[in-house]
C-alpha cells in the first residue's frame, strides 16, 4: 500500500522508490520550527489553525519537531485507520498524556494492555443496545428538570455552556450509577471543574510541580479528588447496603472490584473508574450541546428545518427509542456539528515496535498525533470544510476514518453511542418546548484544551414555544 491521500498529489510513494522492487521508506514533509522549541510555539499560539494549516499544505503526512522530540502528524485516512484499527496493539498512549494521571487515576481512559482490554469488558455491558430504554429514560428525566426550572423563570437570558454542563452531569450519574442529584451538584461542578482546568493547566506547560507539593492549587484539587471521593463512596455504599441490582455501570464495577480472587473489594479503584466515566461522560457532551446551539443560532434555516423534523416525528410526546432514531436530519445536523467542532480534537500514540504504513517508516517510540480537528477541516477529504453542511451526511460519501469526532477501531470511545442518543434527546425535548438564540455566536470562539470548548460563556435567550404540544 502506498501512503498517498485520497485527494491530493502527496505522492510518498514515488520517493524512493526501485524499479522492480519494494518501496523504499520515504522522509515525509518535515516542519522543523525553532532550533530549540521546535513547533512548540506555534501549537501553543493557535493549536487549531497550526494543525489544519499543516494538514491542508502538506498532505497527508507531516514530521513534526516537539522541542526535539521527533512526532508524525497523520491525517490520511488509511494511515489513520492502519494506527486506529489495523494494528492498533503497536500503539501506545503517548507520553503526553501524563499531565491527565492526576485527574484520571487508574481509570480506563489512561489504561492500557490487558489491564485496559479488562476494564473494557467490565464497562462494555452497560452501553449495549439492550440497556437503551433504561439510559433513555434517565435522558429524558434529567432534560426535563431543566426544562421545567427554564419554565418556571419564563423568558430568561442564561449561559448555556454550565447549563449543557448541568444536564449532562445529572444524566451520567442517573443512567449509569443510579443517582439522582440534589444539593450535591454545585460542590461536584467546583470539584470536577478543579480537577480540570488544573489537568489543563499541566497539559500546556513546559513543567508542573509534582501534585504532592503543597501549593494552593495542588491542595484544591486534593480537596475537589475527596470531594468527589465522597460522593462516589457514598453511591456505592447506598447500592451495595440496599443489596438492589439495576445491571448499570455501577453494578459491572462493583461485581469487577469485589472479587475475592483478586484481594477483595478494591474501593479505591472502583472510584477510579467512577470518577474516569463521570468526567469524560458529561464534558464532552456539554461542550458538543453548546457547538450544536451556536451553529443552530448560525444557521436559522437549519434550526427551522430540525425543529419541524421533530414536531412531525415526535409528536408532542417525550423521545421513544423508535422516534429519536427518526431523526435523520437532526443527527446529520450533530454529526456535522462533531465534524466542525470535534470535542476530542486532538490524540496521539507512541509505537511500541518499528512499523510501516506502506512506504513510511514509523521507529520505535515514535509519537504519532492523530488530530480530529486537522482531519474534519481538510479541503482534499471534505471540500469546503469550512461551511456548515449537515447534507453531506445524509449521504455520506466520505472515507469512514475521515471522521473521526469519538476515535475509531478497538479504542473508540465507549460511550459514543449514549453521547450522541443523550446529544440528540437534549435537542429533541428542548426544541419541542422552547426557541433556543445564542445571542451572538460568531463572538464565540473555540478553546482547545484537553476537550474543544467554547472561549468564554454562551449567552443565549431562551423562550418558551408560543404554540406547542405538551412535551
Amino acid at each position: 500500500m502506498a501512503l498517498t491521500s485520497l485527494h491530493d498529489d502527496v505522492a510518498v510513494e514515488a520517493a524512493g522508490r526501485r524499479a522492480g522492487g519494494p518501496a523504499a521508506p520515504v522522509a515525509p514533509p518535515a516542519v522543523d520550527g525553532h532550533w530549540l522549541l521546535g513547533v512548540l510555539p506555534m501549537m501553543r499560539s493557535d493549536p487549531l489553525g497550526f494543525f489544519a494549516g499543516l494538514a491542508n499544505t502538506h498532505g497527508g503526512v507531516v514530521r513534526l519537531n516537539l522541542a526535539g522530540h521527533k512526532a508524525l502528524m497523520l491525517t490520511d485516512p488509511r494511515a489513520i485507520r492502519h494506527v486506529m484499527q489495523d494494528n492498533y496493539r503497536n500503539y501506545r498512549k503517548s507520553k503526553f498524556y501524563g499531565p491527565l494521571k492526576p485527574m484520571l487515576g487508574g481509570g480506563i481512559f489512561m489504561a492500557e494492555g490487558d489491564r485496559w482490554l479488562t476494564q473494557r469488558r467490565v464497562a462494555n455491558p452497560a452501553f449495549q443496545g439492550c440497556r437503551m430504554p433504561a439510559l433513555l429514560d434517565a435522558m429524558v428525566a434529567g432534560t426535563r428538570d431543566m426544562l421545567d426550572r427554564w419554565e418556571q423563570a419564563g423568558s430568561l437570558s442564561i449561559d448555556l455552556a454550565p447549563e449543557m454542563t448541568r444536564v449532562t452531569l445529572d444524566i451520567i450519574l442517573r443512567s449509569l450509577l443510579g443517582y439522582r442529584m440534589d444539593d450535591e451538584y454545585e460542590a461536584l461542578y467546583r470539584a470536577l471543574a478543579t480537577l480540570l482546568a488544573d489537568a489543563e493547566k499541566r497539559a500546556w506547560s513546559f513543567f508542573s510541580l509534582p501534585t504532592w507539593v503543597p501549593t494552593k492549587r495542588n491542595r484544591e484539587c486534593a480537596a475537589a479528588h475527596a470531594a468527589i471521593a465522597d460522593l462516589v463512596e457514598k453511591v456505592i455504599a447506598s447500592r451495595r447496603m440496599s443489596g438492589e441490582r439495576r445491571e448499570d455501570l455501577l453494578d459491572a464495577f462493583i461485581q469487577a472490584y469485589s472479587d475475592p480472587a483478586a484481594g477483595g473489594f478494591q474501593p479505591s479503584i472502583l472510584v477510579d473508574e467512577v470518577r474516569s466515566f463521570i468526567l469524560a461522560g458529561h464534558e464532552t457532551t456539554a461542550n458538543a450541546l453548546c457547538w450544536l446551539w451556536l451553529e443552530l443560532s448560525r444557521h436559522p434555516e437549519v434550526l427551522a428545518r430540525c425543529t419541524a423534523e421533530i414536531d412531525r416525528e415526535l409528536g408532542g410526546g417525550a423521545p421513544t427509542l423508535t422516534t429519536v432514531q427518526k431523526l435523520t436530519y437532526c443527527r446529520a445536523v450533530l454529526d456535522e456539528t462533531l465534524r466542525v467542532h470535534p470535542t476530542v480534537w486532538t490524540v496521539s500514540r507512541q509505537a511500541n515496535a518499528a512499523d510501516r504504513i506502506g512506504d513510511l517508516a514509523i521507529a520505535r517510540d515514535q509519537t504519532v498525533i492523530l488530530s480530529p480537528y486537522a482531519v474534519h477541516h481538510r479541503k482534499a477529504l471534505w471540500g469546503d470544510p469550512e461551511r456548515f453542511r449537515p447534507e453531506r451526511f445524509l449521504e455520506p460519501t466520505h472515507d469512514p476514518f475521515a471522521y473521526i469526532p469519538f476515535i475509531k477501531g478497538p479504542r473508540s470511545c465507549l460511550g459514543s453511542r449514549f453521547s450522541l442518543f443523550e446529544a440528540l434527546v437534549v435537542m429533541a425535548m428542548t426544541l419541542q418546548r422552547f426557541t433556543v438564540q445564542v445571542v451572538d455566536p460568531d463572538s464565540v470562539k473555540p478553546l482547545p484544551m484537553i476537550t474543544l470548548r467554547p472561549d468564554g460563556p454562551v449567552m443565549g435567550r431562551v423562550r418558551p414555544r408560543e404554540v406547542r404540544a405538551a412535551a
